[in-house]
């Protein structure tokens, strides 16, 4: 769904409009992060343990609580979000005020329903949560934009984002009316209200690292459209909607081996562990791969058929990009499998030193490379980031999750055999 919109707004918006919509909603996705504290994630946390312990003040606490704090603070983002508008953007403004003025009106909507989504996880309703938030919610949107742009011959930045606007209501509308269905009559009934005074303390980390993860997927599209110009804006934007086909192996190989890390890793079963590591590595790198040469030889004239022609030009960046994706998955699973592991900590750090490296190449790169120049410095972030988790997984847990772990396998696999021919085994 998300490929399908960037398809529709790249034909209805055009170059330069999809740049203005691009940056907009770059901004809006990095406001979401402190409108939200954190708070989705604690609640799908904390709901199922205090329904166990039958504390339905504080389940009731969390959904009154936690609904007015990201009401205050998103509208406290969205208050600073005009005065810096009106104090930094002069008469020659490359963002027209109604696009960032209804960009803005979504942070409120974005935040209450990704926190709706976190209270039906909570309710054991993840189905129902993932339907509104990454279904039915993106599939409204595709549909009034192919309503209002046939009906209009196109879109404008501003028009786009009303779209969003509406469609993120209505899916609000009905996550809401979901959670009342699921609320049991002990929860409706409960007449004491815990504050959260010991749930704000989990916020901070939880916050710091979304922004890094936030900072990370939006940075390039911020600095483009400060260093380059809004049509560069949206060929990267439209690379980035096309890139996302590009991550869909390594996003499948680690939603399947996640519970199986945790698994091994509390049995202190070593060889299989290394052995699920070099497994999704190689899968990962050979779909990635796989979709890397076919953009390689067959990008430029898609990109013009399914875009139009005016994004032919987004090509060479999306080889750029694939080829970082492609390093990402030559390191495996490696931020699951440190997660999986207790070594939360460093694929922090990790992601950090990343994020530090893509954005100082970016600054490098942008002005004798153009739009290519955020590829290339995503493709070293991708190296440093994933030779830390390499490092990390080697030295404390004696893993390798590279691609190359193959001939260490290989090795270890041969060296048994012997043993066991020596040993009489076999």
């Amino acid at each position: 769904m998300t490929f399908l919109i960037g398809v529709q707004l790249s034909r209805y918006l055009g170059l330069g409009g999809y740049g203005v919509y691009g940056t907009v909603m770059a901004v809006v996705a990095l406001l979401l992060v402190p409108a939200q504290l954190g708070l989705p994630q604690i609640m799908t946390r904390d709901i199922p343990a205090a329904m166990v312990e039958r504390d339905f003040t504080k389940v009731k606490g969390a959904l009154i609580w936690f609904t007015l704090f990201v009401l205050f603070a998103s509208s406290a983002l969205v208050t600073l979000g005009i005065v810096a508008f009106s104090l930094l953007s002069g008469e020659q403004s490359a963002l027209p005020y109604a696009a960032y003025y209804w960009g803005l009106a979504a942070v409120p909507l974005f935040a209450l329903s990704s926190l709706a989504a976190g209270v039906l996880r909570g309710f054991h309703r993840v189905v129902s949560a993932q339907f509104y938030d990454a279904l039915f919610r993106p599939a409204t949107l595709a549909c009034l934009i192919f309503l209002i742009g046939s009906q209009t011959g196109g879109l404008s930045p501003a028009s786009a984002l009303a779209l969003q606007v509406v469609s993120i209501s209505i899916a609000l509308a009905l996550s809401i009316w979901h959670i009342m269905v699921c609320m049991t009559a002990e929860v409706r009934n409960a007449s004491v209200i815990k504050r959260p005074s010991g749930w704000l303390a989990s916020a901070g980390p939880i916050t710091g690292t979304e922004i890094i993860r936030a900072l990370d997927g939006q940075y390039s599209v911020l600095l483009l459209g400060l260093m380059a110009t809004i049509e560069d804006v949206g060929l990267f934007r439209v690379a980035l909607s096309a890139a996302i086909l590009f991550g869909l192996p390594s996003t499948l190989i680690n939603l399947v081996v996640m519970p199986y890390v945790a698994q091994l890793n509390a049995s202190s079963d070593q060889p299989r562990l290394q052995l699920l590591a070099t497994s999704s590595a190689l899968a990962m790198l050979a779909g990635t791969l796989s979709m890397t040469a076919l953009i390689y030889l067959f990008g430029s004239p898609l990109i013009a058929f399914v875009f139009g022609e005016a994004f032919r030009s987004a090509w060479p960046v999306l080889v750029a990009l694939a080829i970082a994706y492609s390093i990402n998955a030559f390191f495996g699973s490696s931020a699951t499998i440190l997660n999986m592991s207790g070594q939360e900590r460093m694929v922090t750090i990790a992601y950090l030193c990343g994020l530090a490296t893509g954005i100082a190449l970016s600054c490098v790169l942008i002005g004798p490379l153009g739009i290519v120049g955020c590829g290339v410095a995503l493709m070293g972030s991708e190296f440093v980031k994933g030779a830390i988790l390499w490092r990390t997984a080697f030295r404390r847990m004696d893993i390798d999750i590279a691609a190359t772990s193959v001939i260490r396998l290989r090795e270890s696999l041969r060296g048994s055999t012997q043993h066991k021919r020596h040993s009489g085994i076999i």
